[in-house]
């Protein structure tokens, strides 16, 4: 059987770590390569790590000086030598029979396959085996990953079993704070075939401390989220398919509004929300040709006020996010 490689950055996890490592070694599927990646934690993640690879020869412990998730995720590529490769956060938790029911769904001209997720605080829900699937070209992929339309496929690397050869050659941007799986995911489905779709829950993502709220230096977050923008559009104008460029600009119009209306809620920076506020007129006419109507009238508020779009769009929307976050179990 083939050998699935499993990386786990992690970084003062101490909370909700051994959950994690638990549920990835309890899989039902045995042939695991479980790569543990201590970003210099300063607190007992470590040793919670350690003591289940004294238990399980499966697992490779590296500890190493804090650099961020980029430097994590480049050093378990390094060290990933199975066929297929996993992502899993490190507060997250999966089903047991994760990786057997993604790895059940590859044939010979399937290149990458996710099953769906559910959020949670204390109580994660799967779906039972034998899930329905769906089949769907990359380029069918690729366009709606660029739209930021995630139907068929989401932006993380989580939830997901990729072939490892996807990987090579990617290297993750090490100066960036958030969005840095963007261009290598884009990498990585121009190089796919087929993905597959699982319809059904078998990764639990942990709400409670990776909330956007809970963020401490969103002026670092914003900068970065610019800088993050600029490298996918310099990607997809280099890579030199207008169609796939187009669509670029759209999911940067998205990220856009999206970064505008968190950082005027943190009161970021006004030279970056300036910036921010820029990107959506520069591609009036893409949104015009490609968004359908519903959507271009949301650029259209936001044309016309960004605040306005804020205070009646974007409010109402993240307050029904919180609400959902309080009652989750």
């Amino acid at each position: 059987m083939e050998v699935v490689s499993i990386i786990v950055p992690f970084y003062n996890s101490e909370k909700y770590l051994y959950e994690c490592i638990n549920s990835i070694i309890c899989q039902t599927y045995h042939h695991l390569q479980i790569i543990l990646i201590d970003d210099g934690s300063t607190d007992g993640s470590y040793k919670i790590a350690n003591s289940f690879k004294i238990l399980d020869d499966r697992i490779i412990l590296v500890k190493k000086k804090n650099g961020g998730i980029s430097s994590a995720r480049n050093e378990g590529l390094r060290i990933a030598t199975g066929k297929y490769l996993a992502w899993i956060d490190s507060d997250d938790i999966v089903a047991n029979n994760y990786v057997e029911e993604l790895i059940n769904a590859f044939d010979e001209k399937v290149d990458v396959v996710q099953c769906e997720f559910g959020y949670f605080k204390n109580s994660p829900f799967f779906s039972a085996g034998g899930l329905n699937s769906t089949t769907v070209d990359s380029n069918d992929v690729l366009k709606g990953y660029l739209q930021q339309e995630y139907i068929h496929f989401s932006l993380y690397l989580w939830g997901k079993l990729f072939r490892r050869e996807l990987f090579n050659d990617i290297v993750f941007p090490e100066d960036q704070t958030n969005s840095e799986e963007l261009v290598a995911l884009s990498k990585v489905l121009i190089r796919s075939r087929k993905c597959v779709h699982l319809k059904g829950k078998l990764y639990a993502y942990r709400m409670s401390q990776k909330s956007l709220t809970r963020r401490t230096n969103w002026n670092s977050y914003i900068h970065s989220a610019l800088l993050a923008e600029n490298r996918r559009m310099a990607f997809w104008m280099e890579y030199g398919n207008e169609d796939y460029l187009n669509l670029e600009k759209i999911g940067a119009t998205r990220t856009a509004i999206i970064m505008y209306c968190r950082g005027l809620l943190h009161r970021c920076d006004k030279k970056d929300l300036r910036e921010l506020s820029s990107i959506p007129p520069k591609y009036k006419k893409e949104i015009e040709n490609i968004l359908c109507k519903k959507l271009r009238k949301r650029f259209k508020v936001f044309e016309i006020s960004p605040k306005i779009y804020f205070l009646f769009l974007f409010i109402p929307y993240e307050l029904k996010n919180y609400l959902r976050s309080i009652f989750l179990k």
